[in-house]
């Protein structure tokens, strides 16, 4: 189906949907409209040394938002339809308009059957500097490279939480697509599909130990000439736990091994060290610290045959009464290029404060640092950011 067509018919559907709801159902529509201004001293990611192209402006961004969560006991369907448009003032071929959508359907046919059904759209600029043109020479780069991603999934759990064993399957497409700049980005459009089954086994009343096994197959639509095929196979074989041991602290962590198989005998198969951590600890009420880190292969952006990702963050957000809140937040990851001697480390740093005045008014601030270490030329970067913003609505 052309992609131009998948939001509109994601919408029809929806509403479809939703109509045929019974009459009793609530229908609460939650709209509301962000508004930031930004300061950025290096919008296109340059290396500050030798660079030509290293740009600073200030930016406006506006992101109306429309969320549409329609109830029936525990049955629950939820639409989110988002526009962000971003106004660089210095850097007006580098304005932008994504489109993003998405719609939620979860039933339940008892307490130990539970099926939701998920699917999104995002019609997405991919800021210059970023995405496939990280590190390139934008002299060459008049606009920036659009891409449409569709995904549609589907999770159905067997067995309730105070069961001692519980399965949950799941069922994933993703499509993405590249709309511009065909001549380099046709050969990074693909879609994957993947089937994940895990399975829980409650060892204490609110601890269960897990194991997952995953199967995903990615398909590209082109290769590139004289160049190897990029379709691969991923399985992923995993066990963990997830628990919720006390009201202060909440976590999930699986560890285990990730093998990826190239069709092509040019591109040479890995076998990699997966996780999925993430622990909230919640110290008092108000407050509360968050770690999480995850080790997965991921699709190339242009170099090598996969990217073996790693990533590292902490935050902390702290309510000091009902209306003012602070935030800090750090992250580190790393990036190797499989199949390249490309490697490179980024590291960033953030605080934030926010103000709620009304229940449908809110002001925050954020300054937020990052710096990119690569080993490839024109590679690293330095980039400050300070914004300002007001959100209306709920």
């Amino acid at each position: 189906m052309p992609s131009k067509y998948r939001f509109y018919l994601l919408l029809v559907l929806s509403i479809s949907v939703s109509n045929n709801l019974a009459q009793d159902i609530k229908r609460p529509l939650s709209p509301s409209i962000t508004i930031t201004e930004e300061y950025n001293d290096n919008i296109f990611l340059q290396d500050d040394i030798g660079s030509t192209n290293q740009e600073s402006s200030l930016k406006t961004t506006i992101v109306p938002k429309l969320s549409w969560l329609i109830k029936k006991g525990v049955d629950k369907i939820k639409l989110n339809t988002e526009l962000e448009i971003g106004l660089y003032h210095s850097s007006h071929n580098d304005d932008y308009i994504n489109k993003m959508f998405d719609a939620l359907l979860h039933k339940e046919f008892s307490h130990r059957s539970k099926l939701e059904l998920l699917t999104s759209y995002d019609y997405i600029i991919e800021s210059r500097g970023s995405g496939q043109s990280q590190g390139a020479d934008l002299s060459a780069l008049t606009s920036p490279n659009k891409y449409v991603d569709w995904t549609l999934g589907t999770k159905y759990v067997y067995g309730s939480n105070n069961s001692i064993g519980r399965i949950e399957l799941n069922l994933d497409y993703l499509n993405k697509e590249y709309k511009n700049h065909r001549t380099t980005t046709q050969f990074l459009n693909y879609e994957s599909k993947s089937l994940a089954t895990i399975f829980y086994y409650r060892v204490m009343p609110k601890t269960h130990l897990l194991f997952e096994v995953s199967r995903k197959n990615i398909e590209y639509d082109k290769t590139a000439v004289n160049g190897f095929s990029l379709d691969s196979d991923e399985t992923k074989l995993q066990i963990g736990v997830k628990w919720k041991a006390t009201q202060k602290t909440t976590g999930r962590a699986q560890i285990g091994r990730t093998r990826k198989q190239f069709d092509a005998s040019g591109r040479g198969d890995s076998t990699l060290t997966s996780w999925e951590i993430g622990v909230r600890w919640s110290p008092l009420s108000y407050s509360s610290i968050d770690l999480t880190t995850t080790g997965a292969p991921a699709e190339t952006n242009g170099s090598g045959d996969f990217i073996n990702h790693r990533s590292y963050q902490l935050a902390w957000k702290h309510n000091w009464n009902s209306s003012f809140a602070t935030s800090l937040a750090t992250s580190f990851s790393n990036d190797s290029y499989e199949g390249s001697n490309r490697d490179e480390d980024l590291v960033s740093y953030s605080v934030g404060l926010n103000y709620k005045l009304k229940k449908w008014l809110s002001f925050s601030t954020e300054y937020k640092y990052s710096s990119r270490d690569s080993n490839i030329k024109a590679g690293d970067f330095d980039n400050n950011t300070v914004m300002f913003s007001v959100k209306i609505g709920y």
